[in-house]
């Protein structure tokens, strides 16, 4: 009886994600990016890179994430009004 209801909450797991497949290989793709930067932010701190690369890698880490978000706050916000439109 226990094997039928661990398979049961197995299957409420995997299927009760709100994220798609693509949007999780994204998320994914996004961290291995965050951390490679981070990476060799680290190896150009180590090895004495140049002040441009340093502050372009902190540029990449800081400002491109943001934007990200704000496009994404900003699209939400748009289809909620857009839906709030078009309710009779």
């Amino acid at each position: 009886m226990e094997k039928n209801t661990d398979a049961k909450d197995k299957n409420k797991a995997s299927a009760g994600s709100s994220y798609s497949r693509l949007q999780r290989i994204l998320a994914m793709a996004g961290l291995l990016i965050i951390a490679l930067l981070f990476v060799l932010l680290f190896v150009l701190l180590l090895t004495g890179g140049s002040t441009g690369a340093i502050l372009s890698v902190l540029f990449c880490l800081i400002v491109i994430p943001c934007v990200v978000y704000g496009i994404k706050l900003y699209t939400y916000f748009l289809s909620k009004r857009r839906d709030e439109d078009n309710e009779p």
